[in-house]
């Protein structure tokens, strides 16, 4: 027994808490349902989102940097940061951690072409975090460089490549 709010006493209503429990049990059972229907939308959506955004990234914008005023570089540099990390990083999360879903719900995990996903995402992580990002970092300290600005738009290619690469498996696979 528990006292409500007026001091009465009243029982622990444990048919009314099983309801309830059962109710948010069947609740979650389909929330995860439809979740895990939209899981592939999910995945292919934010690839192909970041198919274009790589695009844009390598043939206008890390080019555009060796056109940017050299008294300025820094700010610009800055503000391309602060700019582009919210669009990127929450699509780049969406698809690691739907690329991961899909592999973990997969009839066979070892699948080849789920490990290769997921493979290629990781590489895409690594070499954004160990050579994009120092790059961007070194010319946000130093300013423009010529050197740094040609290794970003080279080394860039290798993301492109991958990024175009799972897209186009991703539309191989959906049709």
């Amino acid at each position: 027994d528990t006292l409500d709010d007026g001091g009465s006493r009243r029982g622990c209503d444990r048919e009314r808490l099983r309801r309830c429990c059962l109710s948010l049990s069947i609740s979650e059972t389909f929330m995860w349902k439809e979740l895990e229907l939209l899981l592939p939308e999910l995945h292919r959506g934010s690839c192909f989102a970041m198919v274009g955004v790589i695009w844009i990234i390598q043939l206008v914008h890390y080019p555009a940097f060796l056109w940017v005023d050299r008294q300025r570089f820094k700010d610009f540099s800055r503000f391309h940061a602060d700019s582009i990390t919210p669009v990127v990083l929450p699509l780049m999360v969406a698809e690691l951690g739907s690329a991961c879903g899909l592999l973990l719900r997969s009839a066979d995990p070892l699948h080849s072409v789920g490990l290769i996903n997921v493979t290629s995402i990781i590489l895409i992580w690594l070499w954004t975090f160990l050579v994009s990002v120092p790059c961007h970092e070194k010319l946000a300290a130093g300013g423009w460089e010529e050197k740094t600005i040609r290794w970003l738009i080279h080394s860039n290619w290798l993301r492109t490549v991958l990024w175009t690469g799972r897209g186009a498996v991703l539309l191989c696979s959906s049709s």
